[in-house]
């Protein structure tokens, strides 16, 4: 769970929210244009949010694996986007990474509670806060270190890509479809009779 969430949260999320005005205007995009996207993505993200929820209906594996395998795709199409060419591609991008992403935080935040809900969860919780704040430190630089040494964002997504699927394959590890669930009974109130 720590590296998911410093892998995930930390750095995809901080690497897309400090680059992505500069992702659209690396190829061409005036800095409107590129904020324009940059509020759709934000917008979509929330709507993530809401719909993370679908995970307490499902379980958090088959709702998590496939949500961060399409995010992986949509990141991947940042690589064909060299220019202002295509216009459907940018919003597309926008509002499928902006969605899929958005549900990461709650689906993540359910599962710590899942595994780890008792006494302990509010230490537990503090460090999955830390690891988000260590990849949130790493994402940032290490995705302006590769822009300028390398003059493009191409090692950015292949770092995004790659840390979207092992945040799919350690949620198939941590396992909480393994948790055998606690149903908790209402207490039963004493008739007038009694």
């Amino acid at each position: 769970m720590f590296l998911m969430s410093m892998t995930a949260m930390g750095i995809v999320e901080q690497l897309a929210i400090s680059h992505q005005v500069y992702f659209y205007m690396d190829v061409g995009y005036d800095a409107l244009t590129a904020t324009k996207f940059y509020g759709l993505f934000g917008m979509s993200f929330a709507a993530g949010n809401l719909i993370g929820a679908v995970s307490d209906r499902t379980s958090r594996e088959r709702f998590f694996i496939p949500t961060a395998i399409v995010c992986a795709v949509f990141v991947s199409l940042f690589l064909a986007l060299r220019d202002t060419s295509s216009l459907w591609l940018p919003p597309l991008v926008a509002v499928g990474f902006g969605i899929t992403f958005g549900t990461f935080p709650c689906v993540l935040n359910a599962t710590l509670a899942d595994l780890f809900h008792g006494r302990h969860y509010g230490r537990i919780a503090g460090m999955m806060i830390l690891a988000f704040a260590l990849g949130g430190t790493i994402g940032p630089w290490l995705s302006g270190h590769l822009h300028d040494t390398t003059g493009n964002y191409t090692g950015t997504y292949v770092i995004s890509v790659a840390a979207l699927l092992a945040t799919a394959v350690m949620m198939w590890f941590v396992a909480p479809r393994k948790l055998n669930t606690v149903h908790q009974h209402r207490p039963v109130r004493p008739s007038i009779a009694d």
